[in-house]
């Protein structure tokens, strides 16, 4: 479960698995996740955050996540020190200072990658003052990334008296590595500093900033240093001192929870949940005594770290069917996402064997069959599939209904099969038009009329293409309709239908009147697109390229591939235009060619005649 998790193709799975969970998710966070005013950050967490140097020299920035002593930074900050640790010294801004023992650098950091996920490490205080330290967040660092955001560090002059300075932050993207990509200024020293939430938890190290002109810093997501985390920290005292508590039924587990919205000297950070589920979990799960484990699931359920701990935990002992269930199911979801298709087809087995709810016997089918076909195994994803429609019900589960015959039809194509693919697909769309999921319908329609297009059916995939840029008018998303109207054009001029297509580019223009969209309508309908309409609007900017939901604003690999998706068909037509014209150039050629042997060989014959 390692790496940044990419697009899962297949949305509309995603969606509606992740559909069930929404609201116990956010209830949950709302919960379990302590708030703390913006203004007042620095206070709160300014003296957990040091300055690294040796000697008169700055190293970066380092911040404390565990109170025994446990300091987070950037690998590149301190790496080069490995060999001479007892010149290297820490300090607050209250001047509280400690030797440092100890380094521990990720294991799979690569200090020749610039972009390096993986650059972080662990320095172990001497002596380490009694500070608080800061919260890691227990969520994919990609949630609600519109917040506010700030980083803290201390730059590199004033030496001789260093100062931490907050700088705000505004999230920019996620890069192909993985890692957080913000707008702020750039000031140097602050390499090894936190990225911090509204909540104030820290989401990032900073890893370096770009150009100083550019004001972007990049940090490495703690997703990426959990591995770090869990395998060098171990559980606190009050984590132990707890345990015995609740093994005497004098605390429940949600009263440990709970705490999580304390904060003070001796409470448990969600670090110390996260190491708890890994290490200890499972001996107080296997204690009758023990209160329900309920309130520590719900939470895995929508935060990254948890769930992965979670599942990790679920997998050893008995837990609660229904949650043991839901946290199967929705770690196969990140499975998907992230391209690990062999814990998703755990995943989904696991939430498959710990329930006999029809239903829900279903979703984790379509869910196993969907990681099979995707981890190349189609017959094996043929049989869930079909057991999946079995269980599953068309009137009161039409979404998963329908979306598990759009994968059946995949496993179909794959078979050769493409008439009962297409037969599928058209029973799918007709479930999906019946249901709320508009964007489950166009996303059939689509793929229909690319499997017409192939089959040499122009008008059925014609009529497709039209009815979905219809739907993405209706819901306003204009560049995805231009694209529905441009290969819409191309099938005209596969029809010989000249007007058609001229009539369907000119309303792909008007969407979109950028310079990229018009040279894909002059591909598609060539000599026919005249100079008047290529300068329609030519003054206006490019548009941005849509967002594909919710990875596809933050994943560059999902833009790449919604680019390609939707501009294929496209292509497709350019390279059919092209043979095409190629063919009538060289029989006019060829017509012309006779033509002129037919001139000469007639002058001949009338100047013999004239003799």
């Amino acid at each position: 479960m390692n790496g940044f998790p990419r697009l899962f193709s297949s949305a509309a799975a995603a969606l509606l698995i992740l559909s069930g969970l929404a609201s116990l998710g956010q209830d949950c966070r709302d919960r379990f996740v302590p708030t703390k005013y913006e203004s007042g950050l620095v206070d709160l967490l300014g003296d957990g955050v040091f300055w690294v140097h040796s000697g008169a020299k700055s190293l970066g920035t380092a911040y404390l996540i565990d109170e025994r002593g446990y300091l987070l930074t950037a690998a590149h900050v301190i790496e080069q020190y490995k060999n001479r640790l007892d010149s290297v010294e820490v300090r607050n801004q209250q001047k509280k200072s400690s030797r440092i023992s100890k380094l521990i650098v990720h294991p799979k950091r690569n200090p020749n990658d610039l972009d390096d996920p993986y650059d972080v490490a662990l320095l172990i205080m001497d002596s380490p003052p009694k500070v608080q330290s800061l919260d890691i967040a227990t969520y994919f660092p990609t949630h609600d990334v519109k917040q506010f955001l700030m980083s803290l560090g201390f730059p590199e002059y004033p030496l001789q008296s260093p100062q931490l300075k907050p700088l705000e932050a505004r999230f920019s993207t996620i890069t192909e590595q993985g890692l957080i990509e913000v707008n702020q200024t750039t000031v140097e020293g602050n390499s090894g500093g936190p990225l911090i939430d509204s909540y104030g938890n820290s989401i990032g190290v900073l890893k370096r900033y770009l150009l100083a002109s550019q004001n972007i810093g990049r940090y490495v997501s703690l997703f990426y240093a959990q591995e770090l985390l869990i395998s060098e920290i171990p559980p606190s005292p009050s984590i132990l001192g707890l345990e015995n508590e609740m093994s005497n039924g004098k605390l429940t587990l949600a009263d440990f929870v709970s705490s999580l919205q304390k904060k003070g000297s001796g409470n448990p950070s969600n670090l110390d949940l996260v190491l708890w589920i890994y290490k200890d979990g499972q001996k107080l799960v296997d204690n009758p005594k023990i209160g329900k484990f309920l309130p520590c699931l719900e939470m895995a359920l929508v935060d990254r770290n948890l769930l992965e701990a979670a599942f990790y935990l679920g997998r050893k002992v008995k837990v609660q069917s229904v949650l043991r269930t839901a946290i199967g199911i929705q770690m196969g979801m990140f499975g998907l996402k992230s391209g690990d298709f062999e814990t998703a087809i755990e995943a989904a087995e696991m939430a498959l064997g710990t329930t006999s709810r029809i239903d829900e016997r279903g979703r984790a089918r379509l869910l196993l069959g969907t990681a099979l076909l995707k981890s190349g195994k189609p017959a094996d994803a043929d049989i869930q599939l079909k057991e999946a429609l079995g269980e599953l019900s068309a009137s009161s589960q039409p979404t998963e209904y329908a979306t598990t015959l759009a994968t059946l039809a995949e496993v179909g194509i794959l078979a050769g099969d493409l008439p009962s693919a297409i037969s599928r697909l058209e029973n799918s769309l007709s479930i999906f038009s019946g249901t709320d999921d508009s964007t489950g319908a166009t996303r059939i329609r689509l793929r229909l009329a690319n499997l017409y297009e192939k089959d040499g059916h122009y008008s059925k995939a014609a009529a497709h293409l039209e009815a979905a840029a219809q739907e993405f008018a209706s819901r306003k998303d204009g560049e995805d309709e231009a694209e529905a109207w441009n290969q819409l054009a191309g099938l005209k001029i596969k029809q010989g239908d000249r007007e058609g297509a001229l009539a369907a580019a000119n309303k792909s223009i008007a969407l979109l009147p950028d310079p990229s969209n018009q040279k894909h309508v002059a591909a598609i309908l060539g000599t026919q697109f005249s100079a008047q309409q290529a300068q329609i609007a030519s003054d206006n900017p490019l548009v941005g390229l849509p967002d594909e939901g919710f990875w596809g604003r933050i994943n560059p690999f999902a833009r790449k591939e919604y680019v390609q998706r939707q501009t294929q068909p496209i292509r497709d037509s350019s390279v059919d235009l092209d043979a095409l014209t190629a063919g009538n150039s060289k029989m006019i050629n060829d017509v012309d060619s006779r033509a002129q042997e037919g001139i000469v060989l007639a002058s001949a014959k009338a100047d013999q005649a004239c003799h």
